[in-house]
């Protein structure tokens, strides 16, 4: 079985542990590059044997190459750092090798919660299909959600002597999560390092 193969819909039912805690895969929420992005559901453990019925995001990213592990531990160091109201916060992460498919990778998990609202681009589908688009009043409020923490970001990660540029092809409908009427970044692979 191939590394991708292993990721697809086919792993519905694997476990996942993430620093002590115990996650099963529900089903597969998106793709990309080398990243894939699950719906799970926390499991008891001895430390935590009543644990409440709950549902989170996690991202599972493959690390088959040097490269690619030091940008998901940028991502990783970079959501860390952020706290704003429109940046979905990253609960636990975990670092972990993986040669069952015959090739030494890293797998690198990132749990989030989730939203129940979906994407932003699940949104403007729902009111496509019902014929009625988003306002401009509407796209106005999300532009300013979706810009307003990537210049505090930048402000934040720039002041702390790391040079950031934004990654306009990270945002995109897709990625953008939707809480009420709030608009949350999904992912910080939207920052990349300057040389």
């Amino acid at each position: 079985m191939g590394i991708v193969q292993q990721c697809l819909p086919g792993v519905v039912g694997q476990e996942v542990v993430i620093n002590s805690r115990r996650f099963r895969v529900v089903k597969l929420l998106g793709e990309g590059g080398y990243s894939f992005v699950y719906l799970v559901r926390e499991l008891p453990t001895d430390e935590h044997p009543a644990v409440p019925e709950s549902f989170y995001a996690l991202k599972k990213v493959l690390a088959g190459s040097n490269e690619q592990l030091v940008e998901a531990q940028k991502e990783v160091k970079v959501m860390t750092k952020l706290h704003h109201p429109n940046l979905l916060p990253l609960l636990a992460q975990a670092i972990v090798p993986d040669s069952s498919n015959g090739h030494m990778l890293q797998l690198v998990y990132m749990l989030f919660p989730v939203y129940e609202e979906g994407s932003l681009l699940d949104e403007v589908t729902r009111r496509q299909n019902a014929h009625n688009p988003l306002t401009s009043q509407e796209v106005l409020h999300i532009f300013l959600q979706v810009t307003w923490p990537l210049t505090e970001a930048s402000v934040l990660l720039l002041c702390s002597t790391a040079r950031l540029l934004h990654n306009r092809s990270s945002l995109m409908p897709a990625v953008l999560r939707l809480d009420s009427d709030k608009c949350l970044h999904s992912t910080c692979g939207m920052v990349v390092h300057l040389p």
